[in-house]
């Protein structure tokens, strides 16, 4: 019999750009004209960006033109 191992989230650091096994969401970008994008830290990091919206606060970005 196999076990599968539990899918586990990574990412890359938005301050040390190193790959993360453990990341932390820091901010979510919502432009009007594309997907969002959700910026994580790894655990080292976390506390060296100001915390942003979280994907339940976002509003769509507004583009000038």
């Amino acid at each position: 019999m196999t076990t599968e191992l539990p899918h586990t989230m990574s990412a890359i650091c938005a301050v040390c750009h190193r790959h993360t096994t453990a990341p932390v969401e820091v901010r979510r970008l919502e432009p009007a004209d594309a997907p969002g994008t959700t910026l994580y830290t790894c655990p080292e990091d976390v506390g060296t960006l100001p915390p942003g919206p979280g994907a339940d606060e976002c509003t769509p970005l507004r583009t000038a033109g």
